[in-house]
């Protein structure tokens, strides 16, 4: 009783406390133009005294137009000698607000990438969460009577610090939030902030079920990658016996050895939950699985990727929680916020008071389009400005227009413009690639599809599908549509015919093999519950990380490949 009470009042206070600032982001959609000068004024202020500011003149500048003939188009690489100059511990670098602690970037693209987080930055994604929250509490008041979680990646072993004493990295997903929602998600929490120290993918998420299932009052579920939920719940089945027994007897015992004080310290205090473990235990014998919605009755909504590839997880996940709302993300990059969801419309919107964004159409060269001139239905590259100290900075990220809401655009993710593949000249993008892929698989029930290249004298890509009921002869004529369509890239076409690039071929890949890419990213360097789905890899290798056959020629045992050319 005195939980319930705790949670409700927690919640209540955490949606009182966002209500300003989603009223002021209300108060700005019929005028974006108005709302995006406001802003960039603001940056522009704020740092017109470092070292970048006073290069470009950031005092001097009063408009849109001067901003843009001002300052150029930058990228990471751009900014590499200055970050590195923050990380030796020089100061107003990139802004005059101190630097408190670098963020890696997890993604996929290049080497990491270090972007420096200050306490403007904090506030501009403060100001895109408050909105969001208060928007889903307010239009869906059950969440309010339940807890939350919220994924937590594994900590390393040591937290890396850079030569100038900054820290790297955040300890979990809370951290985008402001000090008053960090406390109440604290609150709200269902899992205990020990679970990062929990190494090994397995274990991590055995603790994570069985704290899940210490209390009913789960309503509201945040991950990135919708397969890390979907893994989750599938490992309530592949573990139920041991989970069941646990429940039974108020215990903890996950499928690897740990230390024995942390877990000691994590077993504390769950409690016996005899009733619900012979619920999971009927149905069980009843169904042959548990779904989503066996363990957690009372979920109302799950937040998590729903854009680009990350579509192909829904039917899955759908399938394993019927009946529960699943909201997408919007963009949120490391280096910043793009957009957040709001209920009952598409899309996400424009976060108009956390930066200045710039958006290049696809295709044309033409000025940078401001957030008031863009077109339903055209495809944008974007630019942001931040008070992290990145400017006209290039985000190489893909968005669609998909509505409006009072003026203001609402916008989809649809991929990354830099995920370049190029190992002898072919050039293969991610965009092309994911469009030839999902046109080609659109009416099969694959259940993983990855493009990757292999190193063979020639090298080449291969296709790893997982899709049991694919024969062999289908999956033949599946891998000459999908390489007619590669050709469509000059640059893969040429490399092609010079025979400097092999056929595309296919590898079948189990099951597993949603959770052997995490794995296998994640051993890579990337947090667990953000790593990216993707029609193309650019690293070599996942054949062994599929645990797909090997032969002494690497091209005996594809299945199959297509007409050499």
């Amino acid at each position: 009783m005195m939980a319930a009470l705790r949670t409700r009042l927690a919640n209540s206070l955490m949606r009182q406390g966002n209500q300003g600032e989603a009223r002021r982001f209300a108060a700005c959609l019929a005028d974006p133009a108005a709302a995006q000068q406001a802003t960039l004024q603001r940056i522009l202020q704020a740092n017109a005294k470092a070292r970048y500011g006073q290069t470009y003149g950031f005092g001097d500048l009063d408009s849109a137009a001067a901003f843009q003939n001002a300052v150029p188009i930058v990228d990471y690489d751009t900014l590499v000698p200055l970050i590195e100059s923050v990380m030796i511990g020089q100061k107003n670098v990139l802004t005059t607000d101190p630097v408190l602690m670098l963020e890696k970037s997890s993604g996929s693209t290049a080497a990491s990438k270090y972007i420096p987080y200050t306490a403007s930055l904090r506030r501009e994604f403060h100001s895109a969460t408050s909105a969001w929250l208060y928007d889903l509490f307010t239009r869906r008041p059950k969440l309010c009577a339940g807890g939350s979680y919220w994924s937590i990646s594994p900590v390393v072993d040591v937290r890396e610090v850079t030569a100038g004493g900054l820290k790297v990295g955040f300890e979990d997903d809370t951290e985008y939030f402001g000090t008053i929602e960090r406390w109440v998600l604290g609150q709200l929490l269902l899992v205990p902030a020990d679970l990062r120290r929990v190494s090994g993918m397995m274990n991590n998420r055995y603790v994570t079920l069985r704290y899940l299932l210490d209390r009913d009052d789960l309503g509201l579920i945040s991950v990135w990658n919708p397969s890390f939920l979907t893994l989750l719940v599938q490992e309530a089945t592949t573990e139920a016996d041991r989970l069941i027994r646990d429940l039974r007897e108020g215990t903890l015992n996950p499928p690897d050895p740990m230390p024995r004080d942390l877990q000691h310290r994590l077993a504390a205090p769950l409690r016996r939950r005899p009733a619900l473990a012979d619920k999971l235990a009927a149905l069980l014998r009843h169904n042959g699985k548990l779904l989503g919605t066996d363990l957690w009755p009372n979920l109302q909504l799950i937040s998590c990727w729903t854009s680009g590839i990350a579509s192909r997880f829904l039917p899955e996940m759908t399938a394993l929680f019927p009946d529960v709302e699943i909201q997408g993300k919007g963009l949120l990059a490391t280096e910043g916020v793009v957009s957040f969801p709001l209920l009952n419309h598409p899309g996400s919107a424009l976060s108009l008071r956390s930066h200045f964004y710039e958006f290049l159409p696809l295709g044309v060269e033409c000025r940078p389009l401001l957030a008031h001139e863009l077109t339903l239905g055209e495809r944008y590259t974007v630019l942001m400005t931040t008070g992290g100290g990145l400017y006209r900075y290039a985000l190489h990220d893909v968005i669609e227009v998909v509505g409006s809401l009072n003026g203001t655009p609402l916008i989809d993710f649809v991929g990354k413009d830099s995920k370049i593949s190029d190992v002898v000249g072919e050039k293969l993008n991610e965009l092309h690639v994911g469009e030839v892929l999902s046109a080609a698989t659109a009416d099969l029930p694959v259940g993983f599809v990855m493009l990757a290249p292999e190193w063979g004298q020639p090298p080449a890509y291969t296709l790893f599908i997982a899709c049991v009921r694919l024969s062999n002869d289908d999956l033949n004529r599946l891998v000459a549509t999908i390489e007619t369509r590669l050709r469509h890239n000059h640059h893969y076409a040429y490399a092609r015919d010079l025979r400097q690039l092999g056929p595309l071929s296919a590898v079948r890949v189990g099951a597993q093999a949603p959770d052997h890419y995490l794995q296998a990213c994640e051993a890579m360097g990337q947090k667990a519950g953000d790593i990216k789905p993707t029609y193309l890899h650019k690293a070599f290798g996942w054949r062994d990380r599929f645990h797909a056959p090997t032969t002494k020629d690497p091209h005996d045992d594809r299945l199959p490949s297509a007409p050499a050319g």
